[in-house]
């Protein structure tokens, strides 16, 4: 989504409108696959928690904490600070621990 309206000069609502339907633009591609993706994520995250705990899954899914980042250096070519990184080591850390924990069955 970042990347589909990165370059759209969004000053008003006409001009939202404007750039979100303009296709001969190949950026807008980018914002509609990534609204799709958003849309198609809380309809998944919907269906796990019908599924599986509250407890488990809110952990794992901090695993976009790590996904975002690696895919904002690849796609985007941002910056990510060295700080951050070793962050994103202790998340996966957590998730780790949390994955060990037992269920409330008592199995692990």
């Amino acid at each position: 989504m970042k990347k589909g309206l990165g370059e759209s000069d969004l000053n008003s609502i006409p001009s939202f409108f404007h750039h979100l339907f303009n296709f001969a633009n190949a950026d807008i591609f980018f914002f509609w696959g990534g609204l799709i993706f958003y849309v198609s994520n809380f309809f998944l995250w919907m269906y796990i928690l019908s599924k599986i705990d509250l407890s488990v899954a809110l952990p794992l899914a901090s695993s976009s904490y790590i996904v975002i980042p690696i895919a904002s250096v690849v796609f985007l070519h941002e910056f990510v600070p060295p700080l951050r990184w070793a962050a994103l080591v202790l998340i996966v850390l957590g998730i780790y621990f949390v994955s060990q924990s037992p269920s409330k069955e008592g199995k692990p």
